[in-house]
C-alpha cells in the first residue's frame, strides 16, 4: 500500500487508520465518534485555494470557454511538478480522466502533449469488465455510480486527481439530475472516496440556459451539485476581451476567495489542437462575468433586430406577412425568438387578417398614445339607476358618437365594433348575440346598428341628450322617461315604448330569436 500513495504518506496512513477503525466498529447500531479523539488537521491542497485534496470541485462553463483543454492543463502540470498559472508550486501525481465528449486518441493525448504533460501519468477510465450470470465476460460503461471500482482504480495508481468531463454523462440512468435527493446520493458516495483516498475530484459541469444571475445557480441540475463540492470555479468570456477567458472562484469552504486568473486558447500548429496560454490575475469578479458579457450579447442581438425589422417594414410599405418577415429575418441570421422580441421593442403590432388569413406586422402606436372610446349617456330603463347609469370618467368626457341602430348605450372602452354586451328587456337582462353570430343567424340581413332610415343623431326622440340625469340609487321607471323610439326584440320593427316594460310587440314573442325561451314562456306567460 505504500507503494501505492508513495507520493502522499499521509494519505495512505489515513486510509489504513480508517480502516482499521471500521473493522473495530461493531456490526450493527450507531456509529459515534467522539470528537477529543479526532486529530485536528490542515486542509490538504493540489492547488491552494482552488484544488483541496481530498474533496469535490466543479468547474462550470459553457462549451465555447475551454473547460476540457483548461482541465488537461491542470492534469498535465500535475504530472510533471510544473507550478500552476499563480506560481503556486504543484506536487508531483498520477490523473485519471473520465471523458465522455473526447476522444482519446485524436483529442485528449494531443491536448496532454501541447500542454507538456507526462502520458506515463495519466490514466482513462473507459469502461468497466465483469462475468455475467452465464460466465461471459462482458463490459458496460462506468458512472459515478461505481465508486467502490472507481476507488480501486485510483488506488491502484496512485492517483491525486480525477477529472470528470462532464458530469451529467456519468449519472446512473435513475437518477434525476434536477432533484436534491438523488444527487446527493451519488456525489456522497463519491466525497466519501475523495476523502478515504485522498484526491481531489473534479466534476465538469456545463451552464444552464437562464441569463445572468448568481454563478452559483447557473449550473447545470440542481443545486446539491455545487452544494456537495467544496470549491467551486467558473470559466467565462472575459467581458471586456471576446478573445479572453476568465476563471474565477465562486465557492471556497476551505480558504478565501482568491484572484480570478485569465487565459487564452491558443493554436498548437504541431499537436492540431487548442492548448492554454495564462495570463495572469485579473480584477473581474465571478459574479459580474456572465451577467455582464450575457446583457451585452443579448441587448446588441435585440438592438439589430429590432432596426432591421423595421428597415424590412419601411421598405415594403409599412406591413408585412409575419411569415415572409420570419423567412427573410432568418436568412440574414436572426433567429425567429429574437426577432419575435425585437419586434415588441420596435413598436411593430401583429394583427390577424381576416378570419380565414395569417397574420400581418406593422407598425402600430404605443399603448400610451391610445386615443380614449366616447361614451353616449345612458337611457333610462324600468330599474333602478345604479344598475343602468354607466360609469363615466374623464376618459369619457369626449363628444358621444351618433346612437346606435337599436338604440343601445356602447360600452365603456369599446368602439363602433364591439357593441354593449346586454339588452335590457324591461328587469330582465339578454344577452346580445353580437356581429358575427348576428350574421349566422340572419344571413344577407344587416346589423341592427347599421339599419337604413335611422333618425338623425339631433332627433329629440332618439337622442341622448333628451334623457333626463340619472343619479345611482334613484328608483326610474318607463312612464318618467321620455318617449324614445326603439326597436323590437323579436322582429326589429320600430315600435314606440309607451306604459309598458317589455321591448316587444304584443303579437311578437317576447325573447329575441337568437334565445330559446323559456318553459314559461313557451306556455304563454310573459
Amino acid at each position: 500500500m505504500s507503494a501505492d500513495f508513495a507520493g502522499d504518506p499521509a494519505a495512505a496512513e489515513r486510509l489504513r487508520a480508517r480502516r482499521e477503525q471500521e473493522q473495530a466498529a461493531p456490526l450493527s447500531g450507531p456509529t459515534l465518534i467522539t470528537l477529543s479523539t479526532v486529530a485536528a488537521e490542515h486542509v490538504s491542497w493540489l492547488w491552494p485555494a482552488r484544488l483541496p485534496a481530498g474533496k469535490l470541485v466543479v468547474l462550470d462553463g459553457d462549451p465555447a470557454v475551454g473547460k476540457s483543454t483548461l482541465s488537461v492543463d491542470l492534469a498535465a502540470r500535475l504530472s510533471t511538478g510544473t507550478s500552476w498559472p499563480d506560481g503556486a508550486p504543484c506536487p508531483t501525481g498520477d490523473v485519471i480522466v473520465l471523458s465522455a465528449e473526447d476522444g482519446l486518441a485524436d483529442t485528449i493525448r494531443p491536448r496532454l502533449d501541447a500542454a507538456g504533460a507526462d502520458p506515463a501519468r495519466v490514466h482513462a477510465l473507459t469502461e468497466v469488465r465483469y462475468f455475467d450470470a452465464e460466465g461471459t465476460l462482458s463490459s458496460r460503461s462506468v458512472t459515478l455510480a461505481d465508486a467502490r471500482l472507481i476507488e480501486q482504480a485510483v488506488v491502484k495508481v496512485g492517483a491525486r486527481l480525477v477529472i470528470v468531463d462532464v458530469l451529467m454523462a456519468y449519472l446512473p440512468g435513475q437518477v434525476d439530475s434536477h432533484r436534491d435527493q438523488d444527487i446527493r446520493s451519488v456525489l456522497s458516495e463519491l466525497a466519501a472516496l475523495a476523502e478515504r483516498t485522498g484526491c481531489c475530484i473534479l466534476l465538469l459541469r456545463h451552464l444552464n440556459k437562464a441569463p445572468g444571475g448568481n454563478p452559483l445557480y447557473r449550473g447545470g441540475g440542481s443545486i446539491g451539485i455545487v452544494g456537495a463540492a467544496r470549491a467551486a470555479m467558473l470559466a467565462a468570456t472575459d467581458p471586456d476581451d471576446d478573445n479572453r477567458r476568465v476563471l474565477a472562484v465562486t465557492k471556497s469552504n476551505l480558504a478565501a476567495m482568491p484572484s480570478a486568473l485569465g487565459y487564452r486558447l491558443v493554436d498548437s500548429p504541431d499537436h492540431g489542437c487548442a492548448r492554454v496560454e495564462w495570463l495572469g490575475a485579473t480584477d473581474h469578479l465571478a459574479g459580474e462575468l456572465l451577467g455582464r458579457h450575457e446583457a451585452d450579447d443579448d441587448r446588441t442581438e435585440r438592438d439589430e433586430a429590432a432596426e432591421w425589422l423595421v428597415g424590412y417594414l419601411n421598405d415594403h410599405g409599412g406591413e408585412v406577412k409575419a411569415g415572409d418577415a420570419i423567412k427573410a429575418a432568418g436568412q440574414d441570421g436572426i433567429a425567429k425568438t429574437t426577432l419575435t422580441r425585437a419586434r415588441q421593442r420596435a413598436g411593430v403590432v401583429s394583427v390577424k387578417a381576416g378570419m380565414s388569413g395569417g397574420w400581418v406586422w406593422k407598425m402600430g402606436p404605443r399603448r400610451s398614445a391610445r386615443a380614449p372610446v366616447a361614451m353616449p349617456r345612458p337611457a333610462a330603463t324600468a330599474m333602478t339607476a345604479d344598475r343602468c347609469v354607466r360609469r363615466a370618467g374623464p376618459r369619457h368626457e369626449q363628444q358621444p358618437p351618433a346612437p346606435s341602430a337599436d338604440h343601445r348605450p356602447v360600452r365603456p372602452g369599446c368602439d363602433d365594433r364591439a357593441p354593449d354586451a346586454r339588452r335590457v328587456r324591461g328587469l330582465q337582462r339578454v344577452p346580445n348575440p353580437g356581429p358575427a353570430r348576428h350574421r349566422r343567424l340572419h344571413p344577407g340581413r344587416p346589423p341592427r346598428r347599421h339599419l337604413p332610415g335611422l333618425p338623425a343623431a339631433d332627433d329629440p326622440l332618439t337622442s341622448s341628450a333628451a334623457t333626463p340625469e340619472l343619479s345611482r340609487g334613484d328608483p326610474v321607471t318607463v312612464s318618467d322617461a321620455p318617449p324614445r323610439q326603439v326597436r323590437c326584440v323579436a322582429c326589429c320593427e320600430p315600435m314606440a315604448l309607451v306604459e309598458t316594460e317589455w321591448l316587444s310587440h304584443p303579437t311578437c314573442p317576447p325573447w329575441p330569436p337568437n334565445r330559446m325561451p323559456s318553459r314559461a314562456e313557451l306556455a304563454g306567460t310573459r
